[in-house]
């Protein structure tokens, strides 16, 4: 079986464009990355924001308002 190259070194150089091309796989892999965990970020914020309103709901009552009726003449 005949390999393109010769060994280890040359197959992470690529012809001097090896640079360029791990790279642009490091760019996309991190993106890829990026855009998998971001929706466990998200919800991670939302229960988060949840349990901040519900502990704003239940801690204190809701105001109240109080119409006092003046004189009328």
């Amino acid at each position: 079986m005949n390999f393109y190259f010769s060994d280890v070194s040359a197959f992470l150089q690529m012809g001097k464009h090896g640079f360029y091309v791990w790279l642009c796989y490091g760019v996309v892999f991190f993106i890829i990355l990026l855009l998998a965990l971001r929706p466990s970020w998200e919800l991670r914020q939302l229960k988060k924001q949840y349990v901040a309103a519900q502990k704003r709901k239940h801690s204190s009552p809701a105001p109240r308002v109080v119409v006092e009726k003046g004189n009328q003449t």
